[in-house]
């Protein structure tokens, strides 16, 4: 019997009772995939395998049996794995993927959503019940193929504008948005994260969260749910998105302001909250510099901060350095050159006013920890103007890089190995006189510390 006429027997089989046979399977699969000859006769496209095991293959799924059903889906997926969805819907039917979509077994549905993302062009469904269908399992709270269902989505709307707008004209997103289940929102979200990045217009209603999530004194307020719509409203600022959209979700941005600037009478919302609200105002601050400005104005983000230390580092640390230079300049005559404001320098020297305003120099780089020396400066070198400044102003600095003995450390090392690579990668007219020291130590560092000599430096110091 050939590969194809025993599988046929053993899944006759299975529906008469028989348990699932791993080893008889798997031998399939593998054949399926590797063997495209099973799929043409007489040199031409032949779907006899695909007509004698589909159809037995997916009324397994329906039935409940003996053994692991991922293996009828691998099996599945082998058959139609060379089909286009046109060939697909020749031997499963739009009724027939609709079905199996509403027949409640997870197996089957993500065989029918794996056939339905094949749809090329993705228009080819967009007026069709499938996408509907999809959507409808997508709002299921206790569907278990969601993730298949959104990853298709996403893929769908990636790839054809008409899928786009019957995906957002569909009421069932209105109806996530607006259920107060955080389960539901946090995926319409993820789906809305993924489509925003394609910057297509979005119904703006779907962006907007009532102002009770943003509400600590509400009956109804869930800490995590507004953890999630934060870190939702942060993503889509950083990442790319259409001009207007900001401008739809000024509402829910005064909102969390005004909460974070209460945070001192609700625990959670200093407990939970803090971090990923100064990670939304960095955001804001590089990309929406004026309405960043206008919320530091109305809830005092800024000074409010400096009273209480951790504050104070998050808010120095997170937010553009420009836009403390340029309004809170006072601040930053604060900041010491120590180890324990080391966020807030990596964060100050990547601006080069306020990075000269720091007063960063040879000695008190040197006065650091070898290790946060060598954190600073990853920092320091990324910048032109901080790697004049090491490569023309700060030979005990370079010197120390390069001369460093001893290093056993294995955090230290990979830090030293990171600078000496950034500053081997450079050319050699950048380098100057530096360029035959870097390329030995860096040498050393990846070949070993039995390589070449002590290397010294070429560049006499001047400030000796």
């Amino acid at each position: 019997m050939t590969i194809v006429s025993t599988t046929k027997a053993h899944l006759q089989a299975v529906l008469k009772g028989s348990p699932l046979d791993p080893e008889l399977l798997n031998k399939a699969i593998d054949q399926l995939k590797l063997d495209k000859s099973l799929f043409v006769k007489d040199n031409a496209p032949d779907n006899t395998v695909i007509v004698e095991l589909l159809p037995l293959a997916i009324e397994i799924l329906k039935t409940p049996v003996a053994g692991d059903v991922t293996l009828i889906t691998d099996l599945i997926q082998a058959l139609l794995a060379h089909t286009s969805f046109e060939d697909v819907v020749h031997f499963i039917s739009t009724d027939q993927l609709l079905a199996g979509l509403d027949s409640g077994v997870p197996a089957l549905q993500n065989v029918c959503v794996a056939q339905i993302a094949k749809a090329s062009p993705a228009d080819l469904v967009a007026n069709t019940p499938l996408v509907d269908k999809l959507l409808e399992l997508f709002a299921d709270k206790d569907n278990q193929a969601v993730q298949s269902v959104q990853d298709t989505l996403v893929h769908l709307a990636s790839n054809g504008e008409l899928v786009v707008r019957r995906i957002f004209g569909s009421p069932q997103l209105s109806n996530m948005k607006n259920s107060d289940d955080a389960v539901l929102q946090s995926r319409l979200m993820a789906l809305l994260e993924s489509v925003l990045k394609l910057e297509y217009p979005v119904d703006s209603n779907l962006l907007v969260f009532d102002d009770k999530v943003f509400d600590p004194t509400s009956p109804s307020w869930d800490v995590l749910q507004t953890v999630s719509v934060v870190q939702f409203y942060r993503t889509i600022i950083e990442n790319p998105h259409l001009p207007t959209l900001v401008k739809t979700i000024v509402g829910p941005l005064e909102a969390i302001t005004k909460m974070f600037s209460q945070r001192n009478e609700f625990e959670d919302v200093k407990m939970f909250l803090l971090s990923e609200i100064y990670m939304l105002f960095r955001g804001l601050s590089y990309k929406e510099y004026d309405l960043f400005k206008s919320l530091d104005d109305r809830f005092n983000i800024v000074n409010s901060s400096l009273a209480d230390r951790e504050e104070r580092i998050s808010a120095l640390t997170f937010i553009n350095p420009r836009y403390i230079f340029e309004f809170k300049n006072s601040v930053i005559a604060d900041v010491r050159i120590m180890s324990a404001e080391l966020p807030i320098l990596r964060n100050l020297v990547t601006y080069e006013p306020s990075f000269t305003q720091l007063g960063l120099n040879q000695q008190n780089l040197l006065n650091l920890v070898y290790g946060d020396m060598l954190i600073l400066l990853l920092v320091v070198i990324r910048t032109p103007f901080g790697l004049k400044k090491l490569l023309h102003e700060w030979p005990q600095v370079m010197t120390a890089i390069i001369n460093k003995e001893n290093v056993r450390e294995p955090e230290i090392f990979n830090l030293r190995r990171e600078v000496l690579e950034f500053l081997y990668n450079k050319p050699a007219a950048t380098l100057g006189a530096w360029y035959g020291g870097v390329k030995e130590a860096y040498k050393e560092v990846i070949l070993g510390a039995g390589y070449g000599q002590e290397v010294q430096a070429i560049v006499a110091d001047k400030a000796a």
